[in-house]
Protein backbone atom coordinates (compact mmCIF):
# COMPACT_ATOMS: atom_id res chain seq x y z
CA UNK A 1 0.00 0.00 0.00
CA UNK A 2 1.32 3.48 -0.86
CA UNK A 3 0.93 6.43 1.52
CA UNK A 4 2.55 9.79 0.70
CA UNK A 5 4.51 8.07 -2.09
CA UNK A 6 6.00 5.54 0.37
CA UNK A 7 5.21 1.86 0.73
CA UNK A 8 3.69 0.86 4.06
CA UNK A 9 2.57 -2.49 5.44
CA UNK A 10 -1.13 -3.29 5.39
CA UNK A 11 -1.32 -5.14 8.71
CA UNK A 12 -4.85 -6.36 7.94
CA UNK A 13 -3.43 -8.29 4.95
CA UNK A 14 0.12 -9.13 6.11
CA UNK A 15 0.58 -12.57 7.63
CA UNK A 16 4.27 -12.07 8.43
CA UNK A 17 5.38 -14.91 6.17
CA UNK A 18 8.17 -12.95 4.44
CA UNK A 19 7.31 -14.01 0.89
CA UNK A 20 7.16 -10.36 -0.21
CA UNK A 21 10.71 -9.78 1.06
CA UNK A 22 12.10 -12.91 -0.58
CA UNK A 23 10.37 -12.20 -3.92
CA UNK A 24 11.12 -8.46 -4.17
CA UNK A 25 13.38 -8.05 -7.24
CA UNK A 26 15.06 -4.91 -5.85
CA UNK A 27 15.41 -6.25 -2.28
CA UNK A 28 13.59 -3.16 -1.02
CA UNK A 29 11.67 -5.11 1.64
CA UNK A 30 13.23 -6.40 4.84
CA UNK A 31 11.50 -8.43 7.52
CA UNK A 32 12.15 -7.45 11.13
CA UNK A 33 10.74 -9.09 14.22
CA UNK A 34 8.41 -6.96 16.27
CA UNK A 35 8.94 -7.01 20.00
CA UNK A 36 5.69 -7.21 21.95
CA UNK A 37 5.80 -5.18 25.12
Amino acid sequence: EMVDNKAVVDYDYCKGCGICASECPTHAIAMEREVKK
